[in-house]
């Protein structure tokens, strides 16, 4: 099997300086070394002052260990430092700068009770056309009475589109989010969605879906419904590389408007859903590969049943259908 060409760890280690050898000898498992040559978390801290420069260690692999190559000795300082840097660096292949840029269509179903869904696609560059397009199609067909919008196994990095997909569910221009360049407000679209709205989120919302959702809760667009967000709405800065990789560093933090910082612990949810290991995330997963295949799960056109094996989602759907009783009662 033909190797994908990393780029040299020199590229790569140049663009933010001087990193810890600790970081760059995670390739001791890649190359067939023992766990122990790595110093065990407890002494972490005391023997890193202590440990020898990586070019001495390369040095030495190069002289007594020739069927490593250069290119496996700089595939392995490179996943090791992109291992203990994960959360301010990440290198990002070609393919997926274009993926982000050109979002595949949203997958769209409703449930009984005329409840709409929709999967959102990673927050690319037209995340908020996407949307636009998904819910034309679930107002085409049905006359809804709420909207779940889902969040889980959705990452990306545009924060631009938080602002303009706020504005869905908005007419006024709301402050919402500062992610260095100072605070930007929503953005009000043509269309506007006036059904009630709930967010589906949980530990695979990252990035700008986890600032999205955020703001659905600090703007009181709708309600959050699962588990918090993994903890990594941070704004970014992409150097190309010769390969046409980007390598993506951290470059600051993510404030909403009223300076809270979206930090490490996430987003948590207005409504806690106890998941069973394994279950809701493998549902959802399956509703991603369905996102990114184009398919839609129920192609008859009809309503679906509250999935059993989605506490989260069914904990969605069953609150929007309480919205809609409370609403038809007020009316009457």
């Amino acid at each position: 099997m033909k190797r994908q060409h990393i780029r040299p760890f020199s590229e790569i280690s140049q663009h933010f300086g001087r990193l810890a050898l600790a970081g760059a000898l995670a390739w001791s498992g890649a190359v067939g070394f023992g766990q122990e040559s790595l110093p065990a978390e407890a002494d972490k801290q005391k023997q890193q002052a202590v440990l020898p420069r990586l070019p001495e260690i390369l040095e030495a692999i190069r002289e007594n260990l020739p069927s490593i190559s250069e290119e496996d000795l700089d595939r392995a300082s490179l996943q090791g430092i992109l291992t203990e840097f994960q959360s301010q660096l990440e290198l990002v292949s070609a393919r997926s700068v274009s993926s982000e840029a050109n979002a595949s269509p949203a997958l769209t179903r409703y449930y009984e009770s005329s409840i709409g869904y929709i999967a959102a696609p990673l927050l690319g560059d037209s995340a908020s056309e996407v949307l636009r397009e998904a819910y034309n199609r679930l107002k085409s067909e049905n006359n809804l009475r709420g909207l779940v919008l889902d969040l889980r196994h959705v990452s990306g990095n545009n924060y631009r589109q938080v602002t303009k997909i706020a504005g869905f569910f908005t007419q006024a221009e709301i402050p919402l989010l500062d992610w260095g360049d100072g605070i930007r407000f929503s953005e009000p679209q043509s269309i506007q969605v006036e059904v009630p709205l709930v967010v589906a989120i949980d530990q695979t919302t990252r990035g700008a879906a986890e600032a999205l959702a955020a703001v659905v809760r600090s703007a009181k667009l709708g309600i959050l419904v699962g588990r918090a967000t993994e903890g990594q709405a941070r704004s970014y800065k992409l150097i190309p590389l010769k390969t046409g990789h980007q390598l993506k560093i951290a470059a600051g933090q993510v404030r909403l408007a009223d300076n809270t910082t979206l930090g490490s612990e996430g987003v948590s949810p207005d409504i806690s859903v106890k998941v069973s290991s394994g279950l809701a995330s493998s549902s959802a997963s399956e509703t991603a590969d369905d996102v990114s295949n184009g398919k839609n799960a129920d192609p008859t056109g009809m309503p679906l049943s509250p999935p059993a094996d989605d506490p989260i989602l069914a904990r969605a759907l069953e609150l929007l259908k309480g919205i809609g009783i409370v609403e038809r009662q007020n009316r009457s």
